[in-house]
């Protein structure tokens, strides 16, 4: 049945970028359905938008590209239009490995730019992960701010406060540290929390004894590296190292929120 849950449908529609909406209509019994609504000079910056009955407009932040269109799930029906939400930065040349995965988080607005631009190779940082999730979620539900060095009002305060809420995110018996850096094994752990609390299947591992320092992964870590590497979340470290303690950049976590995203929507 095409309208299995989690079965992606290509609708038999061209949604240019920045053309007219389009209705989807759905079996209300079947629940989330992954929709792959083909537009015409698809790029990672072509972003779908929910149209509301109010004429409010929603952009779509968990929706990933296809061979022909943007897949995005719907429940039930919903108004959707296509739009070229392309963001460039000077400091991300055209053509670069990481190009893609940043024009579509950038699309998503799942990550602003800073005043440098994007600065792909700084740090990802615990507040700047807890922010993203945060964004990708879309959750108002934001829980109760339990760090002392987390101010008020900062750009990451609701993020942190609902990693902690959702279990995504925890103190390190420091605080929360918003600042610091974030490791591979980290990211991997973070990333791992959140597919389970989406209900995602996380029950695939690989080996991590096949990396030359597979065995530096910290023991509380190894499952969500190992379910990681196993999800194809990891980018290549450029020396066929799984590099566990390195520091991620923003350029990976770009990708490996685009990996993680693709699960989202495409598994039921």
């Amino acid at each position: 049945d095409a309208a299995e849950k989690g079965t992606p449908v290509t609708l038999p529609v061209t949604a240019e970028a920045g053309g007219l909406p389009v209705t989807v209509t759905l079996p209300k019994d079947a629940g989330p359905v992954a929709v792959e609504i083909p537009a015409e000079n698809l790029t990672p910056g072509t972003a779908a938008v929910i149209v509301h009955e109010d004429g409010t407009e929603e952009l779509v932040r968990a929706s990933v590209n296809g061979e022909k269109g943007v897949i995005l799930k719907i429940e039930g029906s919903a108004t959707v239009k296509m739009i070229d939400n392309t963001k460039t930065f000077p400091d991300v040349p055209p053509g670069s490995l990481s190009e893609p995965y940043i024009t579509w988080a950038a699309s998503r607005g799942l990550f602003l730019g800073t005043e440098e631009g994007f600065e792909p190779g700084a740090d990802m940082t615990r507040g700047m992960l807890a922010t993203v999730l945060y964004r990708l979620d879309g959750s108002s539900d934001v829980g109760e701010n339990s760090f002392g060095d987390v101010p008020e009002g900062m750009w990451f305060t609701d993020a942190v406060a609902w990693a902690n809420k959702a279990g995504i995110a925890a103190g390190t018996g420091e605080g929360f540290e918003p600042n610091a850096p974030v490791t591979r094994e980290q990211t991997a752990v973070m990333l791992y929390r959140y597919a389970n609390f989406l209900g995602l299947d996380t029950g695939s591992r690989a080996s991590l004894d096949g990396f030359p320092d597979g065995g530096l992964c910290e023991n509380w870590a190894k499952d969500a590296m190992s379910w990681a590497v196993s999800a194809g979340l990891f980018p290549d470290s450029g020396d066929g190292a799984l590099d566990p303690g390195g520091i991620t950049t923003r350029a990976e976590a770009a990708e490996m929120i685009y990996r993680l995203a693709e699960i989202i929507v495409k598994q039921g």
